[in-house]
Formats: structure tokens, C-alpha cells, sequence
């Protein structure tokens, strides 16, 4: 019988624990909002286990929620953070603005590893190249080996991904906007050339070393209302080259710093 290394508990052959809702497949990963709401059941009922009352409910149930959860890709910087809008309202014009944990290095040297940082989630905001960004990837990058909606393109070709696989995936990322749409790019050695010009990036990106992933030759144009991101650590990033372009409904809020 499989037994859960995070609750000790029987886990049943799931990809997630059946006792506490843990991703056993790919731990590094932020786990789907059934599976960490249950994950949040199992917690509460393990606190009245150990408490001497039940504890008090949040006293502002309107408010944008997050989670701190253990679980990011290696390959990429995956926030653990779940946004819980209530009422299926967003977030008013202002924004809300929530601190999150980072337990990946794929946003190293920019965002350390274990390194908090807060989030601005608003309707108002509008991406612009450079920024940083929480999104729900397409559900190409959900298998161990990520999906380009083009045969042709992302990881083994000369062409960076442009096509993402139709519908939105439950994992939480976070990467740098590092094109925006009608913007034509290239990428070598990991570093962008966009219209012409090469990504000023010396600041904040690691080197790409001898990863596969780190030159597509082949221009590509990005999608109208898409985003190309990438991670910062441009060599162990699993990012838009692999599974294309993030829709603008998809990005939940900006990084702020």
C-alpha cells in the first residue's frame, strides 16, 4: 500500500493523495483548486484533532484568498498561491494585493528560492514586456513533457512555440513577459532578440548553459491578447518556448517589487 510522505496516510494510486490532497507525481507543481481544497478539509480536520476548539472563520469572506502550498515545477517558477474569487466576482478595479511564497529557482537571480513576494491582482492591469506575472499556463505545459499547439514548434524544433494548446490548466506559474502581441523573436543562448533588438537581460537572467531549450532560430510572431514568458533562469525554466504564449485571461495579477 502507498503511503503519503507529506501525512503519512494511505494515498491510493491517484496522482494526489486521497488522504491530504498532496501532488505525488510532480510535487513541484501547484495542485488543481479540487485538490487543494480538499488538501484544506484534511488540514482543518487535523487542527480540531490537536486544538482544544474549533478554529475561528477568516472575518472577511470577501476577500481574495491564497494558499501556501509546497509545490512548483523544477523547470519551472510555480507560485504557490491559489486565487479564490468570491462570489465568481474578481478582484475590484484597485486590486488586491497577496504575499506568496517562491520554493522554485527557475526565477533565479531575480526571485530567490524561498523568497516571498506580494502580488497585484486587478482588473486595470494592463502586461507590458518585462513584467512579472502569476498565470495559469495552457494545458500543453501540464505533461512531463510539454505541448506545443503547433507540431512544428517548441521543444526538438528550430521555432520557439506561438500556438498554444487550446483550454486553461489549473497550475499556477509564474514567469517575465518577455514579448507581447504582434512582437516578432528569436531566441539564442537563451536571451530574446524581439523586433531586432536584443532583450536587455544581463540584470536579471542566468545563464542558459547547454540546455536544448536555449536557441530557436526561427522567428515567430505572438498571437493578438497573448504573452511570450519566460523564466529568468533561462536554462532550467519550463516556460512559453516549450507550450507558447499565455492569453491575457489567463494572467492573474503582476509581481510587484
Amino acid at each position: 500500500m502507498r503511503v503519503c510522505p507529506e501525512c503519512g496516510e494511505p494515498a491510493g494510486e491517484r496522482p494526489f493523495c486521497e488522504s491530504c490532497g498532496r501532488n505525488l507525481m510532480r510535487v513541484e507543481r501547484l495542485p488543481s483548486r479540487e485538490e487543494w481544497e480538499a488538501r484544506q478539509k484534511y488540514e482543518r480536520k487535523r487542527g480540531l484533532d490537536h486544538d482544544d476548539g474549533p478554529r475561528p472563520a477568516a472575518s472577511h469572506p470577501r476577500l481574495v484568498r491564497i494558499a501556501r502550498l509546497a509545490a512548483v515545477p523544477v523547470a519551472a517558477v510555480v507560485v504557490v498561491v491559489a486565487v479564490a474569487l468570491i462570489a465568481g466576482k474578481s478582484a475590484s478595479v484597485s486590486g488586491v494585493t497577496a504575499s506568496v511564497h517562491v520554493p522554485s529557482p527557475s526565477m533565479v537571480p531575480t526571485l530567490p528560492l524561498g523568497s516571498t513576494v506580494r502580488v497585484l491582482v486587478s482588473q486595470s492591469y494592463v502586461p507590458k514586456v518585462g513584467d512579472i506575472v502569476v498565470f495559469h499556463p495552457p494545458k500543453g505545459a501540464d505533461p512531463a513533457t510539454p505541448v506545443c499547439g503547433a507540431p512544428n514548434q517548441g521543444g526538438g524544433h528550430a521555432a520557439a512555440c506561438d500556438k498554444p494548446t487550446p483550454g486553461e490548466s489549473a497550475e499556477t506559474f509564474i514567469k517575465r513577459i518577455v514579448a507581447g502581441p504582434g512582437d516578432t523573436i528569436t531566441i539564442s543562448d537563451g536571451h530574446v532578440m524581439r523586433n531586432g533588438s536584443r532583450e536587455q537581460d544581463s540584470s536579471y537572467t542566468e545563464p542558459c548553459g547547454s540546455d536544448p531549450s536555449c536557441n530557436f532560430p526561427t522567428p515567430i510572431t505572438i498571437p493578438q491578447n497573448e504573452y511570450f514568458v519566460l523564466g529568468d533562469n533561462r536554462g532550467a525554466s519550463d516556460d512559453s518556448r516549450l507550450w507558447g504564449p499565455v492569453p491575457r485571461r489567463y494572467i492573474v495579477g503582476r509581481v510587484l517589487r
